[in-house]
């Protein structure tokens, strides 16, 4: 996991992406999808992104969002 500092760096652009382009969610079926990639995804860890630090459900939700591990 990043330390504090990567993961606040990260969400903050990956907001800043997400107010820019008109806050746009993928649909149910895309959620889901996402979801369930990052259940069996090895850098998991909880409720989290091992890879940088996201929370997976907030992630998963934003259309301008993408896995850094390139899995959706």
């Amino acid at each position: 996991m990043p330390n504090i500092f990567v993961q606040i760096k990260n969400f903050i652009k990956s907001l800043f992406i997400h107010v820019k382009t008109g806050m746009k969610k993928v649909s149910g079926k895309e959620f889901m999808k996402r979801l369930e990639t990052c259940t069996v995804c090895e850098w998991r860890r909880a409720d989290r992104c091992g890879k940088c630090g996201c929370i997976l459900i907030t992630k998963a939700k934003w259309k301008t969002s993408t896995c850094p591990m390139n899995k959706w």
